[in-house]
């Protein structure tokens, strides 16, 4: 009886183990695979306009000015939101390699018992086009009037433009 019992509780301990495992092994951290660079893991966007906003950013990229990309989700894993952005940025890697020429805009929608948030990571290879103080103009004049509006692609839509538009005015 007792050697059972001692089989049940080490079997048990493995499940738990493989679980958590599993649990941070399909961390929202992890790089998409096939890579993109709109993630819509909130659910926030129809599938053509994943698709027009995909080909905006990439006609972007192609320029050779900087790498845009997109992540919405359903929660910032206990993280400020700046924190949780930047790190998303990191390991993906955002940007062209050795240039550091990547933004990741990120929105949280507002939940019924929690707020949204939005923020837009830099760069430090962009820091020069597109200063912290413009990412927050970004943020309150082009996606924060639609994302109160539950328009989210228009919102995107509208602060991809901005962005690349500082690009060309430096």
């Amino acid at each position: 009886m007792k050697f059972h019992s001692i089989i049940t509780k080490y079997i048990l301990s493995c499940l738990l183990l493989f679980s958590i495992g599993n649990l941070y092994a399909n961390s929202i951290f992890d790089r998409p695979t096939p890579d993109h660079f709109i993630n819509d893991y909130a659910y926030l966007l129809q599938e053509d306009q994943i698709e027009l906003l995909e080909k905006k950013v990439k006609e972007i990229e192609y320029s050779g000015s900087m790498q845009i990309a997109i992540v919405t989700v359903k929660n910032l894993e206990g993280l400020k939101p700046s924190v949780f952005t930047h790190r998303l940025a990191n390991q993906w890697g955002v940007g062209q390699k050795y240039k550091d020429n990547g933004i990741l805009i990120m929105i949280k929608p507002k939940y019924p018992n929690e707020k949204g948030e939005v923020y837009i990571a830099v760069g430090t290879g962009l820091e020069n086009v597109v200063a912290n103080n413009d990412a927050q103009q970004i943020i309150n004049s082009d996606l924060l009037p639609h994302l109160k509006q539950n328009e989210f692609y228009e919102g995107l839509d509208k602060a991809i433009d901005s962005i690349a538009s500082y690009s060309k005015k430096k």
